[in-house]
């Protein structure tokens, strides 16, 4: 027999940070850094839907949603303003309000615990046929000290890779359990190397 322990050092896994944001557009257009990224927030829940029968509740059927959220940052790459509807129209003028464009992006969140830290290992997300919207942007008056502005955007998926029956938007890959050769493999591909052009893969050859 195995007795539970509690409170092993190695146990107590923290999740924390958010960082290598990455967006690639779905047009051919290169993959851009997202510098300044503060905040990823995942809305997409599944919903619960029950099903009665003479008055009496027969199922209850969980229904997976499609990714929602919203993202944060302090600044942002050019190419999101063309992708939220501010389309370059000349050098300098862009023209707001216009159709918004579709990307995928990537972005890595940390896991810890008291032994290794932030080193513990992370997860590396991927986000497949976002639409993004900008939030309200405010813009003040400067006071004593400067307050950048924040930005944030509301994003939505679109279905367009489904494998086994999985409608493939968000995937996660969580480094203490990828295999080390295979993960690395998917970073070269998703970040480039000094020969190779970065590049988001297709869910599906991810998914057995």
């Amino acid at each position: 027999m195995t007795k539970l322990v509690w409170d092993e050092l190695t146990e107590r896994v923290y999740f924390a940070g958010v960082d290598r944001g990455v967006i690639y557009p779905t047009d051919g257009s290169p993959p851009v850094v997202w510098n300044g990224l503060t905040a990823v927030t995942d809305s997409s829940q599944s919903e619960l839907k029950t099903y009665y029968y003479d008055g009496r509740l027969l199922l209850v059927r969980i229904v997976p949603r499609e990714f929602a959220g919203k993202i944060e940052a302090i600044t942002y790459p050019d190419v999101l303003d063309a992708l939220t509807g501010a389309v370059p129209h000349a050098a300098g003028i862009r023209v707001h309000n216009s159709l918004s464009g579709e990307f995928h992006m990537t972005y890595r969140t940390l896991i810890g615990n008291p032994a290794d830290g932030t080193d513990h290992g992370y997860r590396i997300h991927l986000l497949y046929n976002l639409k993004a919207s900008f939030d309200d942007v405010v813009a003040k008056t400067l006071g004593d000290s400067i307050e950048p502005n924040d930005f944030s955007w509301t994003v939505t998926s679109v279905v367009r890779f489904v494998k086994n029956n999985l409608s493939l938007t968000h995937l996660s890959l969580d480094s203490r359990e990828v295999d080390s050769t295979t993960l690395q493999s998917i970073e070269d591909q998703l970040y480039g190397t000094d020969t190779t052009a970065p590049s988001m893969p297709d869910p599906r050859d991810l998914i057995p």
